[in-house]
């Protein structure tokens, strides 16, 4: 599951950087960490520090990251014996 970070002014996706994962700007933090941290119960304070982050962006970050829903990236795949589909 995951955020869709396209429209976050903080993210980018580099091509060859983290494998083309959405990251902080102008560093190699992923964007799903920060939201991930918080879940952890560190405070915003605590995830700046961690990182090598602005406060002012990880508060960014956790507001974008509020309003955005997760979306399930995983597609269905289907598994059985022949003549028998069960979908997952």
């Amino acid at each position: 599951m995951e955020i869709d970070w396209s429209d976050c002014a903080l993210a980018e996706v580099v091509p060859g950087k983290l494998n083309g994962l959405p990251v902080i700007k102008g560093t190699r933090v992923r964007a799903d960490t920060i939201p991930k941290s918080a879940e952890l119960c560190e405070t915003p304070e605590e995830i700046a520090y961690n990182y090598d982050l602005k406060l002012d962006d990880v508060r960014r970050v956790l507001a974008f990251a509020a309003g955005h829903p997760v979306t399930d990236s995983r597609q269905k795949t289907s598994v059985g014996l022949p003549g028998k589909r069960i979908d997952q």
